[in-house]
């Protein structure tokens, strides 16, 4: 079993490989926040959100930043739910920096905060600097400008290994360096971006930009180095290996422009198989993608889900989303701090609705019932689906994912995933600073997997160094298999419909004397 933290760290790499001005990005400080949630604790925190960010003054005040974080933690974080924990906790960090002189600069209130908020123990906590609220701003805004693909170094995850638990920013910008041993590829150039239209290909070695070398550089010094303005050129040099293993180097004029991330992607694979593959669940056009991706899904005889490497997003996304799928059945139950106390609420589909049940905010022995538009069921409740997951898939893909297993919607393929089942709300600080804390957690269909994950119907490994998906491979033969039983019983059931309405009419002929 890996370490936990690597998976933490493997997202904020990712976030930098993404290259966000394009090289795309992922959203690894914002997964599985509830930014649109109908519950009463969110409600209280956007209401906080929006009157702090209604406050900000000119001139930086430490002590401010910190004590409204302090608040914020203390009164709203799910692990300081009970009071004799929360006392304990508050003593030792309320007033903890305020005869160091840390808080009188700008970047030791951002440690000193961040410290704090290490403290609590939840690995999906975070607080944004300036710098990193603007980076999660352009993670949101799919419409970026660059040469549109993602990168990433080479064995990746030997690097992530070696980092301490407790590794700041820095740390991993100084482990992220392009060598010999850990080359920087190409992973996926986005249909229609420039890249792909100059001829960048899956499986290039970025070796030069701009006719200098990248050896030795960071992750994040090379993406400064391709990013740009629209309508300018960069020039990559690429080393590529042909069938016989022989590589040559290929340069590469590239114009950036303004490039659409699609975060949902259609292909027809043939045999009536129909795949999506969803990156994420966080751009302002992922509902809508996916939307049409399923639409242009729905003629064919199986649908594949492809959530790999999917580390989440939005709450509410993912629950429309499940609505598009499945007819009926609880699609998520969430546990959240109240005060003193965790209460619950679930959300669950309908035939003509979504209803909600949530405890009284006055009397919690007693619960509210809400009632509101379902989406529209988008692909057949008789195709067969296939979801593919990894170790990779995370937090809204888990409740995706889980949701469509729990109700036998879909048979999952691939491998465990991470076991990500607390959410985190995404609230203002003062000074252009932001707070992610973790105040729920949730209960895909209703059943626990936080530190559990999704397990595969079907576990399949995808060996290190295939150039085969193998995973897609039997994703598609199971869909297959699927998609022909169900032909087969379709067609034993009109069988059997024919033949009894045959063998009636015989009989009521002979009846007759006809």
């Amino acid at each position: 079993m890996k370490p936990r933290h690597m998976h933490v760290w493997r997202r904020l790499i990712v976030a930098a490989s993404f290259v966000c001005f394009l090289l795309s990005c992922t959203a690894p400080v914002a997964f599985g926040q509830q930014n649109a949630s109908d519950s009463f604790q969110h409600k209280v925190l956007e209401a906080k959100s929006a009157q702090i960010a209604q406050q900000a003054q000119a001139k930086f005040d430490g002590k401010l930043l910190y004590k409204t974080a302090f608040e914020l933690l203390r009164d709203h974080h799910i692990t300081l739910a009970d009071q004799a924990a929360r006392d304990k906790w508050a003593a030792e960090w309320e007033t903890k920096f305020d005869k160091t002189g840390k808080l009188a600069s700008e970047q030791g209130t951002d440690e000193a905060i961040r410290q704090m908020v290490a403290s609590l123990g939840q690995r999906f906590d975070g607080y944004m600097d300036v710098q990193q609220v603007k980076d999660d701003q352009e993670r949101t805004d799919a419409t970026l400008v660059g040469i549109g693909v993602t990168i990433k170094l080479k064995d990746q995850d030997k690097l992530i290994q070696a980092l301490p638990p407790n590794a700041t920013k820095k740390q991993v910008e100084a482990a992220m360096k392009v060598s010999k041993d850990h080359p920087l590829m190409v992973d996926e150039p986005f249909e229609g971006g420039p890249a792909a239209g100059a001829g960048i290909k899956t499986g290039d070695r970025i070796t030069k930009v701009d006719g200098k070398p990248v050896d030795g550089q960071t992750l994040t010094e090379v993406v400064s180095r391709i990013r740009g303005k629209a309508d300018t050129e960069v020039t990559i040099t690429v080393e590529r290996a042909d069938s016989t293993g022989t590589t040559s180097e290929v340069t590469y004029k590239v114009t950036r422009k303004q490039v659409v991330v699609k975060d949902a992607t259609h292909k027809d694979l043939g045999n009536g198989i129909h795949y999506v593959k969803l990156r994420n669940f966080v751009s302002q056009f992922a509902m809508q993608e996916m939307a049409e991706a399923l639409k242009q899904s729905a003629k064919g005889r199986a649908l594949i889900i492809d959530l790999r490497g999917n580390g989440g997003g939005r709450l509410d996304y993912v629950i429309g989303m499940v609505g598009m799928l499945l007819p009926e059945g609880t699609v998520i139950a969430v546990e959240e701090r109240d005060g003193d106390k965790l209460t619950e609420r679930r959300t669950a589909l309908h035939r003509d609705f979504v209803l909600r049940q949530q405890p009284n905010s006055n009397d919690p022995s007693k619960f509210d019932l809400s009632v509101g538009d379902r989406p529209d069921l988008l692909i057949p409740a008789d195709m067969p689906i296939v979801v593919l997951v990894d170790e990779g898939s995370a937090s809204a893909s888990e409740i995706l994912a889980g949701a469509l297993q729990h109700h036998h919607r879909a048979t999952v393929v691939g491998k465990t995933t991470y076991g990500k089942g607390v959410g985190q709300s995404v609230v203002n600080l003062p000074f252009g600073r932001k707070l992610r804390i973790t105040s729920f957690e949730f209960l895909p269909g209703g059943a626990r997997m936080d530190w559990i994950g999704i397990i595969p119907d079907v576990e399949v490994d995808q060996p290190k160094g295939s150039t085969n998906d193998e995973q897609l491979t039997r994703a598609t033969s199971v869909a297959d298999g699927l998609a022909t039983a169900k032909a087969a019983l379709d067609k034993k059931r009109d069988d059997t419909k024919q033949k009894n309405q045959d063998d009636f009419k015989k009989a009521l002929q002979k009846k007759q004397g006809k």
